[in-house]
């Protein structure tokens, strides 16, 4: 009976008070609570859920250890100041996870019900994951190791010493009946990904020549043994394996690459598995034709649950009979999945345009059974945006497709301002997921009285392999040409204030922003966060360079016309639009000397522009506060900017 007042309780608690309700403003996105994990228990009816929620002392968001039930009732276990990760039950009666204490993650302890909090060991060094072998009562661990020496890039050269920026991952074991530790892996090779067989013989693990990041294209699987403690190469290629996993009866391993059948990189991810004993690789339906994110074995040895990228959506598979069969056709997002053996029931994290994460029961049709978790019920208390999926025809009249988000007053009789928005990658695509992001924030946009358009143009992910390597040898062709096309059937519809429109985007949307503003003057404000302006510096300074001369199809030597050509500063003379440009001064993946270039050319030019640089920060922004910044000059700019 109580578990039914709770739910009567909790769905009076979340009705809307229409004489209360208001449109979203930026420093409610920072309330929302969010699910970043979801576990089973292995011994009775509840879930373990990782909810991240902001932490204003230490101005970030963090995540901690939640317990519910499969009703919903739900309380936090664990409360430490960093927050928690990685969790994992040992031996049923106790949950193992990761924690920060003194500048050093290492593994703690509870119990199942979140009491007798303690450290497991001590260790010098960050512990970045963790494994348990319940046959061995052993954990294995990766544990961030600096290294002194210099270390050299793939053409031979030094670079700066992997001890400050680039630790390598290490692979260790510790004893919890003796406490004895011991190193398994070289510290000269970078530790990725660890699986333990079924048999707890050996450990599959993935290792490259070092940490920095444009080593990870050299990526292979190895065998340890873990009797004889030798190492055994597995894979021999060029490309990157990961989310590697043992099949029940040890004797294949799976993992996801960004691959083809051929091994040949660049491709949606799909299901690899390799043979131990003969050491041959396979894919698990070669034809599929949407992107594989995640996976977990049923039962068996060649049955899975999946979640597939299907352009807007992200949906649950089921892999049986050699081919890949769909079970939810949801218009959403499920994020994380776990699947109950003993109950034949799935548990999936959901989330919609207008709904943040909560935690649903399916059945084994995919159907849903009932809503577990109301983590947001808030968001009752807000006029949010409606949003519909939208297509129309490119240049060459394939469809793309895109999200719109309409502004929350929205009058069919009336025009309105446009914000495009340009996702990144490009291997990536915009989803049908609750906009939190300080780089997606489309319920704020649309309360000011915008439609936020998502176009998920040329190179995107979930609409095959053909359509997302369509840019190679082709950057700001095809891409550039479904965004405008996307703009203009906005136009024909008459839903746009043509003089009204502004664009943004985040790294290789910035990038692709920066090449549209020197190519159209449609806009009457731009915003670009971690954009690239020449590919040629942009090459010689990234800490990844792999993914730039698959792009070209070369390096800047083999194509330097091509990566000139392609280079926006070379046309800062076009430009009138005002751009607002924000950089990260740590940002190794785009460095900000690209931001810098590109403001001073502008300014040169005439151009009303904006450079903000965030101190601290690399490709992103972690603190609440600067993204509260962030999002705050951009939208002020382009309010300003579209009345002028």
């Amino acid at each position: 009976m109580k578990k039914y007042i709770y739910l009567i309780t909790l769905f009076l608690s979340i009705i809307p008070f229409h004489n209360i309700q208001r449109v979203m403003e930026i420093s409610d996105l920072f309330n929302l609570k969010l699910i970043r994990g979801l576990y089973i228990y292995p011994d009775e009816e509840a879930l373990l859920l990782l909810i991240s929620e902001k932490d204003l002392k230490n101005d970030k968001r963090v995540q901690h250890i939640w317990k519910s039930d499969f009703y919903g009732n739900i309380k936090q276990l664990v409360d430490i100041p960093h927050g928690e990760s990685n969790p994992q039950f040992v031996c049923n009666d106790s949950i193992y996870f990761l924690s920060m204490n003194n500048g050093k993650q290492n593994i703690y302890a509870i119990d199942k019900n979140g009491k007798n909090l303690h450290l497991v060991f001590s260790h010098n060094s960050n512990i970045t994951s963790f494994s348990y072998s319940k046959e061995k009562n052993v954990i294995y661990f990766l544990s961030s190791e600096k290294r002194k020496e210099l270390i050299k890039d793939l053409d031979g050269n030094f670079i700066i010493g992997s001890d400050s920026i680039y630790p390598n991952n290490i692979l260790m074991s510790y004893e919890l009946k003796t406490g004895k530790k011991e190193v398994l892996s070289p510290d000269s090779l970078n530790v990725r990904y660890i699986s333990i067989s079924a048999n707890s013989k050996s450990i599959a693990l993935t290792l490259s020549p070092g940490s920095y990041p444009d080593y990870e294209i050299k990526t292979e699987i190895y065998l340890l043994n873990l009797e004889s403690k030798e190492f055994k190469k597995l894979t021999n290629n060029n490309i990157i394996e990961k989310s590697i996993s043992w099949s029940k009866d040890s004797k294949k391993i799976y993992f996801l690459s960004d691959a083809n059948i051929k091994q040949e990189f660049y491709y949606q991810h799909k299901l690899f598995y390799i043979d131990v004993d003969s050491g041959k690789i396979g894919i698990l339906d070669s034809n599929f034709n949407y992107e594989i994110n995640s996976y977990f074995h049923k039962e068996g040895n060649n049955n899975f649950y999946s979640l597939v990228n299907m352009g807007v959506k992200q949906n649950l598979f089921y892999y049986t009979n050699d081919h890949w069969e769909q079970l939810t056709k949801f218009n959403a997002f499920i994020r994380f999945f776990a699947y109950d053996s003993k109950r034949d029931l799935i548990f999936c994290s959901i989330s919609t345009a207008d709904k943040t994460d909560d935690v649903y029961i399916l059945n084994k049709k995919g159907e849903i059974v009932r809503q577990v978790t109301f983590i947001n019920p808030f968001l009752n208390s807000f006029i949010l945006s409606k949003s519909k999926i939208v297509k129309w025809p490119g240049n060459d009249d394939k469809k793309v497709e895109g999200i719109l988000y309409f502004p929350t007053n929205y009058d069919s009789l009336k025009k309105y301002p446009l914000v495009i928005q340009l996702h990144g990658g490009p291997a990536a695509s915009f989803t049908l997921q609750f906009p939190v992001d300080y780089n997606s924030f489309a319920h704020v946009l649309a309360g000011k009285g915008f439609f936020v358009f998502q176009p998920n143009y040329r190179g995107s992910t979930g609409y095959g392999d053909d359509w997302m390597r369509e840019i190679l040898g082709h950057y700001f062709e095809k891409d550039v040409d479904d965004v405008i096309t996307g703009i203009k059937y906005l136009a024909n519809e008459g839903l746009i204030d043509t003089n009204k429109i502004v664009i943004q985007g985040w790294s290789a949307g910035a990038h692709l922003t920066n090449w549209i503003i020197t190519h159209f003057n449609y806009f009457k404000a731009a915003s670009a966060y971690a954009g690239m302006c020449d590919w040629i510096s942009l090459y010689n300074t990234s800490e990844i360079k792999y993914l730039r001369e698959v792009w070209f199809k070369g390096t800047p030597k083999e194509k330097y016309r091509d990566f000139y050509d392609k280079s926006p500063i070379n046309y800062v003379k076009n430009v009138k639009t005002p751009l607002l440009i924000f950089a990260g001064e740590l940002d190794r993946r785009i460095p900000i000397e690209q931001a810098k270039c590109f403001y001073d050319s502008l300014v040169k030019e005439g151009v009303k522009t904006e450079l903000v640089i965030f101190p601290e920060n690399g490709h992103g922004i972690w603190q609440l506060s600067k993204q509260q910044i962030k999002m705050e000059k951009e939208l002020k700019w382009f309010l300003s900017n579209i009345e002028e």
